[in-house]
């Protein structure tokens, strides 16, 4: 039996994004790799999260994997697009502490047994992204297309053929 194979099957999906009452506001708790997906962390602040905390354990891939910085990577660009404080806490993974302009102020190493302590600072998370999420990108790229892409297509289908 593989290791995947162990994994339990029996989960069903909750209800959708809830938050952590926690003193002075409440934060929002993306799951391990939902922290990869802008469209997965940015209703958490939609709903009035005021930092972001990330339960994960990326140490099942293996010490040399690349998996658990890469996860530190996404975690990094949530902070920039909400302009929050992230926590993200692993047993056996990378914990660090994320300031809100994506800067990594405090972090562990794959694999090591150590309490990361730090201080963040709950925030109002009012950037566009927190508020509008990915609407603005997916309608400027739709922009974008019809006005260049469409006419340059439609110029070369109404050619004249050449004598």
């Amino acid at each position: 039996m593989s290791a995947l194979e162990a994994v339990p099957k029996d989960m069903v999906p909750g209800p959708g994004p809830r938050l952590l009452p926690v003193p002075g506001g409440a934060a929002g708790t993306p799951i391990s790799y939902e922290v990869a997906f802008s469209r997965i962390v940015q209703p958490f602040a939609a709903l009035g999260a005021r930092a972001i905390v990330v339960p994960t354990n990326t140490s099942s891939f293996g010490p040399r994997a690349a998996t658990a910085e890469q996860q530190l990577q996404s975690t990094r660009m949530r902070a920039l697009e909400l302009g929050s404080w992230v926590v993200q806490s692993a047993p056996s993974g990378i914990s660090a502490i994320v300031d809100p302009r994506g800067r990594v102020v405090a972090r562990t190493a794959l694999y090591e047994s150590v309490v990361l302590f730090g201080e963040i600072r709950l925030a109002a998370l009012t950037t566009p992204f927190a508020w509008w999420g990915e609407g603005p990108v997916i309608l400027l790229a739709a922009i974008a297309y019809l006005g260049v892409v469409v006419p340059a297509l439609g110029s070369r289908w109404i050619r004249s053929p050449q004598p």
